[in-house]
């Protein structure tokens, strides 16, 4: 489903946004002249190598050569999509958005009224935190909370935790099933958004709702800011089914990117550089009532990737924690491919005796043996490598039969991204199985088989090589010098009084990064859309958005930014362009066959000479490469250039 916005929301946004200070709430910046400087969260930085520019409303990094605006910058941190981001910051700056509708592909006419997509955050975190209201109030009713009461006391939790994890209970009386549709209608409330994100359920024997979680136990799930987006309920009666039942997903709400307990965790997790993932809410409120306060658990999924990035950002390890052997063996196979993608740290510890947390701190010394088994934590590559020689040692003495297991574990690596891995972290690697499979790294590296693209990619065939040469350098930086300064003054379009009679155009561009953002800026222009503060034009990839703040910062510390000066320099570079382009073809002359006449050819190759003397190229190398055309030497094309 594709989103639209008017133009301008995303510039009042972000004109909005202090960008200095927005950053400075996750990295400490310090002044540095115009800009401020900071180490950079997006890479493992240990001198302040991240620029935020105020005035431009930009940040890049000199070292990884990440950048953007308040936008980019949201989307990269939070891990989070272009609409989640835009409505964070309008809601964080205070900025009202244009009300948004999923775009139906050209049909006309309002969103539906219960399409959770048409409603904004605030407005979602809303409804959460009146049913979260309800739901507590309740647990507190004399009468409605008292099964919910001695439920949570008989598993052990205690009041003060009842209040850190604001738990609750909805109603278990079938009279009142709809209590709270009824009290948010005696607020005022309208039901639609509750409807929207799964809260209330239209009755099937009558009009009004019910609540979804009717007859359970409240588990609210924040998300990493504290704000309540879903919950998680568990039945109260012995014969209902599931056992637990969780809010549906909705653009808030994804189970692959939400940890439970996260927003109480923090502080902990940051402090000891390590979170435990446990497998349930029950495990993570044991733990934190026993003083284990950096664990967090998943919402019925596997790890993945994106917990794994959520988590990097405030600490180094992560321990999946499980309560049997068969349960870990079975996690360690999904916790590597994390690996593979995230830079932390991933171990696997099993709890003795089959015990879950809150069993295992109702032993005597249970915080301790806790502490002993995340000690002990093993690495979830030993789970992998432990399974591959197990295999081993079932094969035998065998050839065959080894290198059929090794070949198999090998294209296993590969489909799980080892070539994606740093280069260090694949060395590590190489070394051990080198030591486990008895072969050498060179061996291994080279059996390790790139996967092939997906999805449409896949079929699609491999591009023909070109049969242009490569860009010289000077080109490709003459290229990249015009474009940031139509970046920094896009009226250059248009031409330079310091180069009177040129102008760029599309065709005098071969470099394809500086023909994708000219072409956007083109598309800006002639769109009439609002310029961004930071000068990058929409639409541009992530991986070109970069290069183009980096471009610009390059110029910024050159030439400054007063747009007379970047002009001259537009107009310097642009004649430089075009000499180029000519003593090219004056090369392409210079080389081509004689044409039989020898005083004919020398007579065309003084004149070109002359010509060449005069766009300032090489005298020397041209009237070589005259002579060897006129002489009809082979080689003449090389020696020209």
């Amino acid at each position: 489903m594709s989103h639209t916005y008017r133009n301008n929301d995303v510039q009042r946004v972000l004109d909005a946004t202090d960008i200095v200070r927005l950053i400075g709430e996750y990295v400490t910046l310090r002044p540095a002249g115009r800009e401020f400087k900071g180490l950079c969260p997006f890479h493992d930085d240990t001198n302040p190598s991240m620029s935020v520019v105020p005035h431009k409303g930009i940040f890049h990094c000199f070292a990884c050569g990440t950048g953007g605006d308040a936008l980019r910058f949201i989307r990269l941190h939070q891990h989070v999509e272009f609409r989640e981001a835009l409505t964070f910051l309008a809601e964080r700056a205070g900025v009202e958005l244009t009300p948004w509708r999923p775009d139906r592909g050209g049909e006309e006419g309002p969103a539906s009224e219960h399409d959770v997509e048409a409603y904004s955050t605030a407005e979602i975190v809303e409804a959460h935190q009146q049913a979260l209201s309800f739901y507590r109030l309740l647990l507190r009713h004399e009468k409605h909370g008292t099964v919910a009461r001695e439920l949570f006391a008989a598993r052990g939790i205690s009041e003060a935790m009842v209040e850190r994890f604001e738990l609750g209970t909805a109603p278990t009386d079938p009279e009142v099933w709809d209590g709270l549709a009824r009290t948010l209608a005696r607020k005022g409330y309208g039901l639609d958004v509750y409807q929207a994100v799964g809260l209330l359920l239209p009755r099937r024997d009558g009009e009004g709702c019910v609540d979804r979680f009717r007859n359970r136990l409240i588990f609210p799930i924040h998300d990493e800011h504290g704000r309540p987006i879903a919950f998680g309920a568990r039945k109260i009666d012995p014969d209902d089914e599931p056992k637990y039942l969780n809010s549906p997903e909705h653009p808030r709400f994804k189970k692959s990117r939400t940890l439970y307990g996260l927003h109480l965790a923090r502080t902990a997790i940051q402090k000891s550089r390590t979170a435990a993932i446990v497998e349930g809410y029950t495990d993570v409120i044991a733990c934190h009532q026993h003083g284990i306060e950096n664990v967090v658990a998943t919402l019925g999924t596997a790890l993945t990737a994106d917990h794994a990035r959520l988590l990097a950002r405030i600490c180094e390890r992560v321990i999946l924690v499980f309560d049997g052997d068969a349960a870990g063996q079975k996690a360690a196979d999904r916790a590597v491919e994390v690996f593979f993608e995230s830079p932390v740290d991933v171990r696997i510890a099993v709890l003795p005796g089959g015990l879950d947390p809150a069993e295992l701190f109702e032993q005597p010394g249970g915080v301790e043996k806790w502490s002993q088994c995340m000690a002990e934590a093993v690495d979830a590559l030993d789970f992998l490598f432990a399974a591959l020689r197990a295999k081993l040692s079932g094969a035998g003495g065998g050839v065959s039969a080894r290198q059929r297991i090794i070949e198999a574990f090998l294209t296993r690596l590969g489909a799980l991204g080892f070539h994606h891995m740093t280069p260090l972290r694949r060395d590590l690697m190489l070394a051990r199985l080198s030591e486990i499979v008895q072969l050498p790294r060179e061996t291994l590296l080279a059996s390790i088989p790139r996967p092939r693209p997906r999805g449409a990619e896949a079929s699609s065939p491999e591009p023909a090589p070109s049969d242009a040469p490569p860009l010289e350098p000077r080109r490709i930086e003459a290229e990249m010098r015009l474009v940031a300064c139509l970046l920094h003054e896009p009226a250059l379009l248009d031409g330079a009084p310091e180069a009177p009679g040129l102008s760029l155009a599309a065709g005098d561009l071969d470099w394809p990064p500086a023909q994708r953002i000219y072409a956007a800026l083109r598309e800006q222009q002639e769109g009439g859309g609002p310029r961004r503060r930071s000068g990058v034009p929409a639409g541009l990839d992530a991986a070109l958005a970069d290069a183009a703040v980096a471009w610009m910062m390059r110029l910024d510390r050159e030439v400054g930014e007063a747009p007379q000066a970047v002009a001259e320099h537009f107009g310097h570079h642009l004649r430089a362009l075009h000499r180029l382009r000519q003593v090219e073809e004056y090369h392409a002359q210079a080389s081509a066959p004689a044409l039989g006449d020898e005083g004919l050819n020398m007579e065309r190759a003084r004149e070109r000479l002359e010509r060449l003397r005069a766009l300032g190229g090489s005298a020397v190398r041209f009237a070589r490469a005259a002579r060897a055309a006129a002489a009809g030497e082979p080689g003449a094309a090389a020696s020209a250039e």
